[in-house]
């Protein structure tokens, strides 16, 4: 494994220089964690209509409450992405936790007053919490290509997790069982977690330059139809592909683009993010072919295609790709090795 990629750390940020961040994943887990707060409270809703005898019309009153709070929030944000973005995201999150345990945990019934300043805090809290983690996305001046792929990210998983869930739950409450609230327990003790996630985030999160980071491999030359056969049948060479390519593209493209190979293993999990990683793989390999004048190596929309629908194919492609550059780029006449 050899040394940091020696790449100058610009100001402006890469969907890679994000994803491959703490800073990120702790802001996923804020996003997620709110917005499965919302999407739980539709079943605890309900159940808590069935089995306790809960007029729905209070729901309907938390609800409004809940979005008073909007205008509160939109401050709150603003102050966040101004000045104090780590100190503001600790302070949404507390509200949340806050407001939710007072809406939902039998500790605070049937007290009325605690269930509408619950539902004003944990609004306050859900929505600044939306809109900063959107903005300060947005405002690391990546480009639209950064903010739709990282901002995608976050929304798809919480949003898949949003469909599930309710149903999870509904089918687990057991009217019977002493702590047969605990979804909202748990859901309270998820909100304190996601607090303590953001209590590590960088002090100015994605206002400074970038970290220093990725490391470069040799170039190991492989058989395109080997690495293609490889990848759609044996499990996991994938995670051991990505991580290898990646490394070795680094040492013959350095990127800010490029994920660093550990960071491009975990994003592996993502569900539908290889056509993004092969996609930038090809058009730094592409750049630096046109940097040496030589001809474009592989057409970046027909990788995405085929990653979307035959992905064996599109990994057999990256790989000849790679092999072409790591020749041109050791100068060497030599056959590319079979490994």
């Amino acid at each position: 494994m050899g040394d940091a990629t020696d790449v100058a750390a610009p100001t402006r940020w890469t969907w890679a220089d994000l994803m491959s961040t703490y800073s990120f994943w702790a802001l996923f887990f804020l996003y997620c964690a709110s917005m499965l707060a919302s999407s739980l409270s539709t079943a605890l809703s309900i159940y808590l209509s069935l089995q306790y005898g809960w007029n729905p019309h209070a729901f309907s009153i938390v609800s409004a409450l809940k979005a008073s709070g909007i205008l509160t929030a939109l401050a709150l944000a603003w102050i966040a992405v101004r000045w104090k973005p780590k100190a503001m995201l600790v302070l949404v999150m507390l509200l949340q936790a806050a407001g939710f345990a007072m809406v939902f945990l039998p500790a605070f019934w049937p007290s009325d007053v605690s269930r509408t300043i619950g539902a004003v805090l944990w609004g306050v809290g859900s929505y600044a919490t939306l809109l900063t983690v959107i903005a300060l996305i947005a405002g690391s001046a990546g480009g639209a290509e950064t903010f739709v792929v990282a901002f995608g990210v976050l929304f798809t998983i919480a949003t898949a997790a949003q469909m599930f869930l309710p149903a999870w739950v509904a089918e687990w409450l057991n009217p019977a069982a002493l702590f047969s609230y605990w979804p909202a327990s748990a859901m309270v003790v998820l909100l304190l977690l996601a607090v303590v996630a953001a209590l590590f985030l960088r002090r100015n999160l994605f206002r400074d330059p970038p970290p220093p980071r990725g490391y470069s491999f040799p170039p190991v030359g492989r058989s395109p139809v080997a690495a293609a056969l490889l990848s759609a049948f044996v499990p996991f060479y994938i995670l051991y592909w990505l991580y290898r390519i990646h490394g070795e593209t680094a040492s013959v493209a350095p990127s800010r683009a490029l994920l660093s190979p550990r960071a491009a293993v975990g994003i592996a999990f993502v569900p539908l993010m290889s056509p993004y990683m092969l996609t930038t793989v090809i058009d730094e390999l592409n750049r630096d072919a046109a940097r040496r004048g030589l001809p474009r190596l592989q057409s970046a929309g027909l990788i995405f295609f085929l990653s979307l629908f035959i992905a064996p194919v599109a990994i057999g492609l990256v790989q000849s790709a790679l092999n072409q550059a790591a020749s041109s780029f050791t100068n060497s006449a030599q056959p590319v090795s079979v490994a």
